[in-house]
C-alpha cells in the first residue's frame, strides 16, 4: 500500500471570468475532492483509475490571474477566511495534513503558463519544509519565473503542452538524456510526486492529458539536436557571428544590449588579435531597416575578416580587441520590422538582390571562416514573427551550433525554434545579457537562471571554495523580501560619479519591484528599510554617514524637506531621491552608527542607531546590505558587531572594491558580491531567492 502514490491537486483559479484568483483545493492526500473538513471526508480518488478520471475532469473556470505563489503557499498553510469574491474556503494544508504520510518524501509539481506572482517566499518555505520543487511552463511564462518557482534550475523545465506527459515521465524515471536541466537520480523520485498545481486561468493545458499516454508520447521534434554540448571556446578560437535586432526595441534599451554586450567582451576574455589565430573572429548582423521603404535589410556589419562597414559611417577594420568594442559602441539604432529567420539565412546563402544595399557573401564558409574552428551563432531579439525554422536547420546541418537570446516581448517557443534545441535558449532581461553570454561560454546552458541567476554566474569572482576557506558560512535563511521584514542599506554615494550612482538608484528601485518589496504602515507584514548614505556633505572632507531613512519611515536629506514614508509608492521616490555627494568612502563608520549612533558630530549629528531603536521590530529578522565602491576603511569591527546582533549582512560591490574587502564587510564569503551596477537588481534578487555563492 506504501508502494503507490498519493497526488494531491491545487488549482490555480478564479470560479467566473474576470474574478480574482481562489486556489481550489481539487484533491488532497488522502482522496478527498474539495472541501475544509478532510477528517470526515469519504475519499473520491482510491485508485489509479479514479486519478485518470479526476484529472480528465478537471474543470476550467476563467479568471482574472494566475497566481501561482498564492496556490503553492496555500498547499502548506492552508486557509478558512476565503478568498474574495466567493470566499471559497480552500481548507486544511495538504502537505502535513490528513494523508501525507510521514515516511514518504514530499514533493509538487508546478504546471503553469503566464504568471507574474512574487513565488520566491513560496518556493522557499517548500524547500525548509523539505518539498522537492519542479517547475513545467509553456511558451507564455519566462524561465526566470520557472527557475524561482522551483528555487533550483536544474528542476525547472520550458516546454509545449503536447509535450507535457513526456516531462513529467522524464523527472520520474530520471531519464534526462534529452534535458540538459536535470541532475536528480531516478531513485528519489519513482513515487514521491505528491502536489501538483495547475493554473486553470491559462486555457486547459492539463485537462485533457491522461497519464496513460505517457509510456508512448514522444518528444516533439522541436526538441531535437541531440548531439552532445561543446562550450564555446569565447577565450580562445572561434569563429561566432552575432544576429542582433535594432529595430524591434527603443534607442535606449538598444543602448543597453551595446553596453552589455561590450562587457561580455572582457567578463569572457574575449579577443580578437589579427596576429593570432588562437582568439575569436566575429561577426555581426544587424536585423534593421535601412531605408524608407520599411523592407528589412539585414545588414552585414562585421565579417570574420575583420571588415565594418555602415550605412552611417566610413568603413572600418578590426585587428584587435579594443576595435572590437568599438565595433559595438557604433552599432545604431533603426526603425522597421525585426526579420530574424531572413538575417539567419543572410549568413549562410548571402543576397545579392538587394540594388540598394546588397549583404554580399555569406559570413560562414566565406573569407575568413577558418576551417578548423568551430562555427557558433548568437541570436539577441525581441518581437519577432519571421519564419526561423528553415534558416535554424539550415545552419545546424551545416555545423553551426547556434544560442538564442531573448527579452520579455518574444516567446520561449519562437526563442527554442531559433536554436534548434531548448537548452539552448535564454529569456531574459536586457540588465543579465552580459551574464547569459557568460553562460553560454561556460557551459551553463538551462541549468543556470537567466532574470535570478546564482552567483556564481553573475558576478566576476571565482567560486569562494577557491578563494577562502577561513569563515564558516552559517546556516542561510533566504531574506523575507516580499514580505515582514527589517533592512539597512548603506550607500555609497560619493566613491563613484553621478552617472554611476543614477544607474544604482534606478536598479535598486527595480529590485523593489523585482522582488514584491512592499512598505504599508497599516500592514505589519510588508517590509520596513534603513537606508545610510556613506557620503561627505561638509566641505572638510570628512565623511558624515548620513541617516537618510529609518524603519519608521522618516526621510531627512540636508538637501530637502523631511518626509514621511508609508506606502512603497513613498520609498521608490525615496531611492530616486538620493544625492551624489564627493568625499571619501567610509563604510566601517556607516556600518557602525547603524548600531551605535552617534551625537559627536555638531553639525550634522547621524542621531539614535536604527537596529534597536524605535521602529525596529522585536519579531522581525534583521539585516544590512551594503553596495560600496572603492573603500579603505576599517570594517571587521562593525561587521562583528552586527553578526553578534543577529544581524544579517550581504555585501555587493562593483569594479573598484576588492572581494577580500566585500567578504571582510559580510563577513561570509557566500554573501559577498562583485558584480556590475546593470547588474545590481538581480543581484539583490539572488539574495532574496537564496541563490548565494555557496
Amino acid at each position: 500500500m506504501f508502494q503507490n502514490a498519493r497526488i494531491g491537486i491545487v488549482l490555480s483559479t478564479g470560479f467566473t471570468p474576470g474574478e480574482p484568483t481562489s486556489p481550489y483545493r481539487y484533491n488532497d492526500l488522502k482522496g478527498c475532492p474539495s472541501g475544509y473538513n478532510s477528517i470526515y471526508c469519504s475519499p473520491t480518488v482510491i485508485s489509479t483509475d479514479d486519478l485518470k478520471k479526476a484529472i480528465n475532469d478537471i474543470p476550467f473556470y476563467g479568471g482574472n490571474n494566475n497566481d501561482i505563489a498564492l496556490s503553492m503557499n496555500i498547499s502548506l498553510t492552508g486557509d478558512y477566511n476565503g478568498f474574495p469574491a466567493f470566499y471559497e474556503i480552500f481548507g486544511d494544508k495538504i502537505f502535513n495534513g490528513y494523508g501525507d504520510r510521514s515516511s514518504v518524501p514530499n514533493a509538487m509539481i508546478v504546471i503553469s503558463g503566464a504568471d507574474s506572482s512574487n513565488v520566491t517566499q513560496a518556493s522557499n518555505l517548500l524547500k525548509l519544509a523539505g518539498i522537492q520543487v519542479f517547475s513545467i511552463g509553456f511558451e507564455d511564462l519566462p524561465i526566470s519565473q520557472l527557475h524561482a518557482i522551483s528555487g533550483k534550475p536544474s528542476r525547472a523545465f520550458s516546454t509545449s503542452p503536447e509535450n507535457l506527459a513526456n516531462t513529467i515521465r522524464k523527472i520520474c524515471t530520471g531519464d534526462f538524456e534529452d534535458f540538459s536541466t536535470i541532475t536528480s537520480t531516478p531513485s528519489t523520485l519513482t513515487s514521491t510526486t505528491k502536489a501538483i498545481t495547475i493554473p486553470t486561468t491559462t486555457v486547459a493545458t492539463t485537462a485533457t492529458t491522461k497519464p496513460s499516454t505517457t509510456t508512448t508520447t514522444k518528444p516533439p521534434t522541436t526538441t531535437v539536436d541531440s548531439r552532445p554540448f561543446t562550450p564555446l571556446n569565447c577565450s580562445g578560437a572561434m569563429d561566432l557571428v552575432f544576429v542582433i535586432d535594432v529595430c524591434s526595441t527603443t534607442e535606449e534599451n538598444l543602448n543597453l544590449v551595446k553596453s552589455q554586450l561590450e562587457y561580455a567582451i572582457k567578463q569572457n576574455g574575449i579577443k580578437w588579435e589579427s596576429t593570432d589565430n588562437n582568439t575569436a573572429r566575429l561577426g555581426i548582423i544587424l536585423s534593421a531597416t535601412s531605408f524608407a521603404d520599411g523592407v528589412t535589410t539585414p545588414y552585414r556589419y562585421l565579417d570574420f575578416q575583420g571588415r565594418q562597414t555602415s550605412p552611417y559611417q566610413y568603413p572600418k577594420l578590426v585587428t584587435r580587441t579594443i576595435h572590437l568594442k568599438q565595433v559595438f559602441r557604433d552599432i545604431a539604432f533603426d526603425l522597421g520590422t525585426n526579420n530574424i529567420g531572413l538575417s539567419m539565412n543572410y549568413s549562410i546563402n548571402g543576397d545579392y538582390a538587394n540594388p540598394d544595399l546588397p549583404f554580399g557573401d555569406p559570413i560562414f564558409g566565406s573569407e575568413g571562416d577558418r576551417p578548423n574552428v568551430p562555427n557558433a551563432m548568437i541570436v539577441i531579439t525581441g518581437a519577432d514573427t519571421s519564419n526561423v525554422t528553415i534558416p535554424s536547420a539550415l545552419l545546424r546541418n551545416s555545423n553551426v551550433d547556434i544560442y538564442s537570446i531573448g527579452f520579455e516581448d518574444v516567446s520561449m517557443a519562437h526563442l527554442q525554434a531559433i536554436s534548434g534545441n531548448p537548452a539552448k535558449a535564454f529569456l531574459t532581461t536586457r540588465v543579465n545579457l552580459a551574464n547569459t553570454i557568460k553562460n553560454i561560454c561556460a557551459g551553463y546552458l538551462n541549468d543556470v537562471p537567466t532574470t535570478t541567476p546564482s552567483p556564481t554566474t553573475t558576478t566576476s569572482t571565482p567560486v569562494p571554495s577557491t578563494t577562502t576557506t577561513t569563515v564558516q558560512p552559517q546556516p542561510f535563511i533566504p531574506l523575507n523580501c516580499s514580505g515582514a521584514m527589517d533592512l539597512v542599506f548603506v550607500i555609497d554615494v560619493c566613491s563613484t560619479t553621478e552617472e554611476n550612482l543614477n544607474l544604482v538608484k534606478s536598479q535598486l528601485e527595480y529590485a523593489i519591484k523585482q522582488n514584491g518589496i512592499k512598505w504599508e504602515s497599516t500592514d505589519n507584514n510588508t517590509a520596513r528599510l534603513g537606508i545610510i548614505l556613506s557620503a561627505t556633505s561638509f566641505a572638510d572632507g570628512v565623511t558624515t554617514p548620513y541617516r537618510y531613512l529609518d524603519f519608521q519611515g522618516r526621510q531627512t536629506s540636508p538637501y530637502q524637506y523631511p518626509k514621511l514614508v508609508t506606502r512603497t509608492i513613498h520609498l521608490k521616490q525615496v531611492f530616486r531621491d538620493i544625492a551624489f555627494d564627493l568625499g571619501t568612502n567610509n563604510i566601517g563608520l556607516s556600518m557602525n552608527y547603524s548600531i551605535n549612533g552617534d551625537y559627536a558630530n555638531p553639525d550634522l549629528p547621524f542621531g539614535d542607531p536604527i537596529f534597536g531603536s524605535e521602529g525596529d521590530r522585536p519579531n522581525v529578522p534583521n539585516a544590512m546590505i551594503v553596495i560600496t565602491g572603492a573603500d579603505t576603511s576599517n570594517v571587521t569591527i562593525p561587521s562583528a558587531l552586527l553578526r553578534n546582533s543577529n544581524v544579517d549582512i550581504y555585501s555587493i560591490g562593483f569594479e573598484d572594491v576588492s572581494m577580500a574587502h566585500l567578504q571582510a564587510i559580510s563577513g561570509n564569503p557566500a554573501k559577498a558580491f562583485l558584480t556590475t551596477r546593470v547588474n545590481l537588481a538581480n543581484t539583490i534578487s539572488n539574495i532574496c531567492a537564496g541563490f548565494l555563492n555557496e
